[in-house]
Formats: C-alpha cells, sequence, structure tokens
C-alpha cells in the first residue's frame, strides 16, 4: 500500500475509535429513551409518567342527616372534592322509595365545591331517602361514596281552630264597661297548633250595627302566635252625648291555614 494512503487509513481509523468512544446519549438505562451505545450521558433522558393510583376524595357538606322536606321543595346540595393530580367529574344519586335519580357534571383542579338544586316531586313517595357523593379523577380512580340520608314528609292540611278565652276588658272600666276617646284595653287569649297570625277587634253599637272600633294586630305584634296572652288597645268615639250604650265587642283569631274562632261579648260604652 501506498505510504500516504497507509497514514490516511489509520488516521481515518483512530478518528472512527475516539468518535464511537465519545458518543453522547441517555445513559439511564431505566429511561424510555436509553441508548446502550452511548458513552456520555446528554442529558436527554425522558421517564415514563408515574401511575396514580391515589382516590380522590367527596364530602358532602349539606344538606345534614335525616333533614326533613315537603313535595315540592329543593334540595341544596353542596359539595367538596380534591384530588392529588387533577379531578375530572362527580356523581350524585338519589335512591330510595319511588326516586332514582343520578347526575353526572365535569370538574378538574386538585380542589372543588360543586352544588346541585335537587327538586323533590310532588309525586315522590314519603320515607327516607340516600343521597350518594363520588368523584373521579383524571387517572380514573373512584372516590369512596359520601352519603347523606334525608327525608320527604306528607304534607297536611291545618284544618284546627284557634282555641280562644272570653275577652275581658282589663283598663279602664273593667269588666265589662268602655269608655270614650279613651284607649281601653281588652285581654285576648288565645292557642293554635301552628300559630295566631291576626288578631281583630271591633266595637259595634248594638243599636244599629255600626262600627266604632277595630285595632288590628299581625305578625310581630302578635308576642306568642302559640300561646296569646296580651292586651289590645282599643278606642272609640263618644255616641252624640249618649252617657251610655251598649255595644258588641268581638275578637277574632285567624291561623296561617285561615282558620278563624271568635268570641263576642256585650259591653257598656259610657261618655
Amino acid at each position: 500500500m501506498n505510504p500516504m494512503k497507509k497514514v490516511l487509513f489509520y488516521l481515518l481509523s483512530a478518528t472512527l475509535v475516539m468518535s464511537a468512544c465519545k458518543k453522547e446519549g441517555c445513559t439511564d438505562a431505566s429511561a424510555t429513551n436509553y441508548d446502550s451505545k452511548a458513552k456520555t450521558d446528554d442529558g436527554s433522558c425522558t421517564y415514563p409518567t408515574p401511575s396514580d393510583n391515589t382516590k380522590p376524595t367527596a364530602t358532602i357538606t349539606a344538606p345534614t342527616a335525616n333533614t326533613e322536606y315537603d313535595k315540592g321543595d329543593t334540595i341544596q346540595l353542596h359539595m367538596d372534592f380534591a384530588d392529588n393530580v387533577n379531578l375530572s367529574s362527580y356523581t350524585v344519586k338519589i335512591t330510595g322509595g319511588t326516586w332514582d335519580q343520578e347526575i353526572t357534571s365535569s370538574i378538574s383542579g386538585t380542589t372543588a365545591s360543586a352544588q346541585e338544586m335537587i327538586l323533590v316531586s310532588t309525586t315522590t313517595a314519603a320515607g327516607t331517602y340516600t343521597i350518594t357523593v363520588n368523584a373521579t379523577d383524571a387517572s380514573s380512580n373512584v372516590s369512596t361514596d359520601a352519603t347523606v340520608v334525608v327525608k320527604v314528609t306528607e304534607q297536611t292540611t291545618d284544618t284546627e281552630k284557634p282555641v280562644m278565652q272570653t275577652p275581658v276588658v282589663t283598663w279602664p272600666l273593667a269588666p265589662n264597661a268602655m269608655e270614650a276617646s279613651t284607649p281601653n284595653k281588652v285581654k285576648v287569649q288565645a292557642t293554635d297548633n301552628e300559630g295566631v297570625v291576626s288578631i281583630v277587634v271591633t266595637l259595634t253599637l248594638k243599636s244599629n250595627s255600626t262600627e266604632i272600633g277595630k285595632t288590628t294586630l299581625t305578625g310581630t305584634q302578635i308576642t306568642d302566635p302559640k300561646n296569646v296572652d296580651q292586651e289590645v288597645t282599643i278606642q272609640h268615639s263618644p255616641q252624640g252625648g249618649v252617657a251610655e250604650y251598649d255595644m258588641d265587642l268581638k275578637v277574632v283569631c285567624t291561623d296561617a291555614a285561615g282558620n278563624s274562632a271568635e268570641e263576642t261579648i256585650a259591653v257598656k260604652g259610657k261618655f
């Protein structure tokens, strides 16, 4: 071989050997791009994403256990969720009796809060129902169920009238006389299973049935709606200079359902 060619051959061989010795790449066998021929690590190694086996969590914050609802009411369901990586969705199930409903909605992030407004149908049977909530994360891990039991009650119509005691004039001309142009006081007593919402006291002349005085109490003016025991003030005008005249004092108590009871007593008007 020509001496010059020999020299070139040896130089090329040496270069190839040196290049092979210096090859760079990923030298970590656990990496997805491991290069078994690389002699020098160049920092290019990539690794598989670790598997997420952690379940998310689901919590029901409202309603509380055994909360009662009437037919037609709305259940306000409040929920909190958390996950170590990323939430994906939640599912709500309502089961029991005649009710079987499922709601699914998307969520994201490591924490989330959600609310569902659930209508209690007018056809739902009275009884207990279970609300179940769970969450699913981006790796399809499903949380442990969170549950709460609620009650649907049967609506009843209140037909009970208030129970009244005979009213009594207490001031200034007790027991059953009333002074004109003066705030007279009448003791009213009544009980009701749901509560009295209105008290109406009227004065009517016996001679011609003309109403000459009236007082109405409603709302917070009634101090104890279920056990009324209070004085009501009523006033009337003088009747043409007549010193004494006959009147009817009527008290009507009405409850929230519209049931009414009344008591009427005869009183003397004095001028």
